[in-house]
């Protein structure tokens, strides 16, 4: 059966956001939401709750990093709990090459054979 939906969320604001220099203590995995990315997490939440039809089942797809998690422990908060599923999806990370700051999410996809995106679809 195909999803009806699919919806494509970026982690909320980081600390790393605010301040490049923390990753000098702190490793990449480890970087966690501000105040305003856990709001931002609570946000997108209702805002999905509000997308979604009494029968739809949402599947998360999350990378293990500590800001992605939050996000979705925020988000599924205002879900009820029958309705969604949970994967730890490794392969879903930071680009060490910095794709997402001049290009397009459509023209990143483009760029990649669309097979090494099906786990996402």
């Amino acid at each position: 059966m195909r999803p009806r939906l699919i919806i494509l969320v970026r982690h909320g604001q980081s600390e790393a956001n605010v301040d490049i220099s923390i990753h000098r203590s702190v490793p990449d995995h480890k970087i966690k939401l501000t105040k305003l990315g856990v709001e931002q997490a609570i946000d997108a939440g209702n805002r999905l709750n509000e997308l979604l039809n009494p029968e739809d089942v949402v599947q998360f797809y999350v990378s293990p990093y500590l800001r992605t998690r939050q996000t979705f422990e925020k988000m599924s908060k205002a879900l009820d709990k029958g309705k969604w599923k949970y994967y730890e999806e490794p392969r879903l990370r930071e680009q060490g090459k910095k794709l997402f700051t001049t290009k397009t999410f459509l023209q990143v996809f483009y760029f990649y054979d669309r097979t090494q995106l099906r786990f996402m679809i």
